[in-house]
């Protein structure tokens, strides 16, 4: 019953929403005296500066008389922080940027249904018009929305999240061809280790670059060679069914190759102890020392004059008989990006804030990119295009746009009509196109669930994940046998593996 009255609701929100799909300028300022308003938001470690110093905010400032006082919070103590503040009631006006648990903090966010009207927030009832699965995704199960998206939907370089990045300058050197085997490879990579690529006459060559403090550099993305992938959720869809990666054969053959890799001395000896700082600095010697980078793209890590020497190393494979199966993410949308809590005194303002951030293209830019001609413009043909002109030669791409604005973590939604295909490199785009073919055909959709089954997936994750984090460590650095991979399939049994699938399984029949 409960789950009807959810659908209902949110049908009647989806024909409200979709009265109008045309933009109204927002009507500024939002107050006639400067405001000041306490907003919590995650601190990017690449950002050189300060929330208040970047132009988007300034502009805001001007344009709303809203002055924010921001608490940045560094992103890998975010979810710590985050519970605290909910735990101690001390809240903000609003969260942004960072994940929030609506579910199990529902009653300390505030309810935004009465503020979404063409009158109040007109950008986001054209983004809800273009988007009309918006509105019943975003609905909790009290039937009312509590956040508003990030999204990306138009941008097709978002539906890879890694990919890796070889060095074509080192292939020459050691007479290789581009490998399209996990043996050839490994042979090149051996060839990078061994034969001086760099021409120093030093052995410092990094055959390949990862780490593991996040999903966007690690070596699990080679995973998809033996055809699986890991993610967040550890979690693929094929056939309506809802699949544990972590538990599938090839995950374990793709364990057993990427050891020979490490105990061979051909991947990084430091991915699972350096931080993201001494990743980066790798990328950034005078002398290149890289052979093969992952990374979302190649300027990410690395920097200099050799950059042009990295293309992208074409999808692998293990044998004639395995598919390969790329991460494809193309639901490049997150429901809980912006939140207003109940300490707000007046949520209505702070929902216009949001629409004037969504107000153009430009201004969404802004925040997500750029100050305009600095690291994107508009082309003759009215698309905007990315460009590193301006980025130092001491400096990455990456760490110049999260500095000069926010990046990723900004809760602007771009609208697909307006920047349709439009993407931040060509090489990219290519990039994306070679790995399409391999991507899943099923995915698991966003959405939010009961509260209960929300918390007991939550709970039950915390457990898997503490247990793979060590796991996974283990058998690339030490190995893994058969004895031990049986092993560790009983322990998922034990910590819950067969629950967790068995609740996605079931918000997956509900959402599909």
């Amino acid at each position: 019953m409960r789950k009807i009255r959810i659908l209902s609701l949110a049908l009647a929100l989806l024909l409200v929403f979709s009265v109008s799909a045309s933009a109204v300028e927002p009507q500024l300022p939002i107050y006639d005296e400067p405001t000041t308003v306490k907003i919590m938001t995650i601190k990017d470690s690449r950002s050189m500066n300060t929330y208040n110093e970047k132009q988007c905010c300034i502009d805001a400032e001007q344009a709303t008389n809203i002055h924010v006082d921001w608490v940045e919070v560094p992103s890998d103590t975010w979810t710590e922080k985050i519970n605290l503040t909910f735990a101690s009631a001390d809240l903000p006006d609003a969260i942004i940027g960072g994940r929030v648990n609506l579910v199990q903090n529902i009653d300390m966010t505030a309810v935004l249904n009465d503020y979404l009207t063409e009158e109040i927030a007109p950008n986001v009832m054209e983004i809800f018009g273009l988007h009309p699965e918006l509105p019943g995704s975003l609905t909790l199960y009290d039937g009312k929305i509590h956040s508003l998206p990030y999204g990306n939907v138009g941008f097709r370089t978002n539906s890879e999240e890694s990919q890796l990045w070889i060095n074509t300058a080192w292939l020459d050197a050691v007479n290789k061809e581009m490998p399209s085997t996990t043996d050839e490879l490994y042979d090149v990579l051996v060839a990078f280790r061994d034969e001086d690529p760099n021409g120093n006459g030093q052995q410092d060559e990094i055959p390949l670059l990862a780490n593991e403090t996040s999903t966007t550099y690690t070596v699990l993305t080679m995973l998809s060679y033996f055809g699986t992938f890991d993610n967040a959720k550890h979690l693929r869809v094929a056939d309506d069914t809802v699949i544990f990666t972590p538990a599938e054969d090839s995950y374990f053959q793709g364990l057993q190759w990427l050891h020979k890799l490490y105990e061979d001395n051909l991947i990084w000896k430091d991915i699972y102890t350096a931080d993201y700082n001494e990743y980066l600095a790798k990328g950034a010697t005078e002398e290149c020392t890289v052979g093969v980078v992952v990374d979302w793209y190649s300027d990410c890590v690395i920097t200099g004059g050799y950059l042009d020497d990295f293309a992208l190393l074409p999808m692998l494979r293990s044998s004639e008989e395995v598919e390969p199966l790329w991460e494809r993410t193309y639901q490049s949308s997150t429901l809980d990006m912006f939140v207003v809590t109940t300490a707000c005194k007046d949520v209505e303002a702070m929902v216009r804030w949001y629409d004037y951030i969504n107000k153009d293209l430009t201004t969404q830019l802004t925040w997500f990119q750029s100050p305009e001609d600095v690291l994107w413009r508009y082309n003759e043909a009215g698309e905007w295009e990315t460009f590193t002109d301006n980025v130092p030669a001491d400096t990455t791409s990456t760490i110049m746009r999260r500095t000069v604005a926010i990046g990723p973590s900004v809760p602007v939604f771009f609208r697909e009509d307006k920047q349709g295909l439009t993407v931040r490199y060509a090489a990219k785009a290519e990039a994306i196109l070679a790995y399409e073919p391999y991507g899943p055909k099923q995915f698991i959709t966003n959405g939010f669930s009961v509260a209960e089954e929300e918390e007991e997936r939550n709970m039950l994750l915390v457990e898997i994940d503490n247990y793979l984090n060590q796991f996974r460590a283990n058998a690339v650095v030490n190995g893994i046998s058969e004895a031990d991979w049986q092993k560790h399939l009983d322990t998922l049994s034990n910590i819950g593996v067969d629950d967790y699938v068995g609740l996605w399984q079931s918000f997956f029949d509900a959402h599909k």
